[in-house]
């Protein structure tokens, strides 16, 4: 996604008052944590290919609850949201072409997220 994509989805949240959004192939590079004017975005993309990639767009106001992000891989990421706790997961799952081994390591990846999900906190 670039930079003109990026602020067609800031302005489209805050026309349709979305607070979060999640993002499936961004195929941006790398992971990790942006703020771009009042919204944060937290991704998760292969090392150096542009292919895949996950995020998870906040505005300011839910910007302020995050506690945390855990990149899990280039088609997984979570946020944890503090008051009643909970995690969103964002999962830009295979199609069932995909190879076997990757379509069953996706939800294995997914399994084992949930399991090391404290258990007061609500997933979404």
């Amino acid at each position: 996604m670039n930079q003109g994509k990026l602020d067609v989805m800031k302005h489209e949240m805050s026309r349709l008052n979305i607070d979060i959004l999640g993002i499936s192939e961004l195929k941006w590079t790398g992971m990790g944590h942006i703020t771009s004017d009042s919204h944060h975005i937290f991704y998760c993309g292969q090392e150096y290919r542009r292919r895949n990639g996950v995020a998870i767009i906040v505005n300011s106001r839910v910007g302020e609850a995050v506690l945390g992000y855990n990149p899990i891989n280039d088609r997984m990421i979570s946020i944890r949201i503090k008051g009643k706790p909970f995690n969103i997961l964002q999962v830009y799952a295979p199609t069932m072409d995909a190879e076997g081994a990757d379509f069953v390591q996706s939800y294995e990846d997914i399994q084992h997220d949930r399991y090391n999900t404290k258990k007061r906190y609500i997933n979404i």
